[in-house]
């Protein structure tokens, strides 16, 4: 089976190069979309230096948005989703194709190394999105907002259209739990950026929990 990577990437000038030069290196790889999604950097330029399908949107959609776009440029039988700032990290999805069960209807999904103490929150977010996950849609999760997933492109298909902000991966794994799609969660040693514990970061988390509440609502009624 074929794989193609869909990469949305808002601002990642500083991490998109190494994030794309490290996926070069995967042989099981057929073809790589990066996402600009209305980028105001030179995201768009660092993708044209590499070997890479590249889509623009003329404005910041959001990731939902991102990513349906680049599926929709998709071919392969498998669709890898992975953030544009992993870096030399990206090295890593060799551990989840390597643990995808062909010939079933799977989601693989990235676990990060855990840094007790790294960014300062509170968890509070994680544990909204795992009761969210575990009682809509049946996935016991240690990542639930885990966005780096390996999945058939028809499978991921059908749960179009995705929600818009940070309850799209919680949106996820209820669609596809109900749809008993089977889940993975394979150890990588994955990085990227955390939100620190500044008044910026808080702000962040703020909106990440009423976009996962809000999420969780909507799936009730989905």
């Amino acid at each position: 089976m074929t794989i193609d990577v869909v990469i949305p990437a808002h601002n990642e000038e500083m991490y998109l190069a190494k994030t794309l030069a490290a996926l070069a290196n995967v042989n099981q790889i057929s073809n790589v979309i990066v996402v600009d999604d209305g980028s105001s950097d030179r995201t768009s330029d660092v993708a044209k230096l590499h070997r890479v399908k590249l889509v623009t949107l003329r404005r910041n959609q959001g990731k939902s948005a991102a990513l349906m776009a680049g599926v929709r440029e998709a071919t392969s039988d498998l669709v890898l989703m992975l953030d544009a700032d992993l870096g030399e990290t990206a090295i890593e999805v060799t551990k989840l194709i390597d643990a995808y069960p062909f010939g079933d209807d799977a989601c693989i999904v990235a676990l990060f190394p855990v840094v007790p103490g790294r960014g300062g929150g509170m968890g509070l977010a994680l544990r909204v999105a795992r009761m969210g996950s575990r009682l809509l849609g049946g996935w016991q999760m240690t990542a639930p907002l885990s966005g780096q997933r390996l999945l058939l492109r028809s499978t991921l298909e059908s749960i179009f259209p995705l929600p818009y902000g940070f309850g799209l991966e919680t949106a996820m794994n209820v669609r596809l739990g109900r749809a008993n799609v089977r889940l993975i969660e394979v150890q990588t040693q994955m990085d990227h950026r955390v939100t620190q514990n500044d008044l910026r970061g808080r702000i962040h988390r703020a909106k990440q929990l009423t976009h996962l509440v809000m999420a969780i609502i909507r799936e009730c009624f989905h």
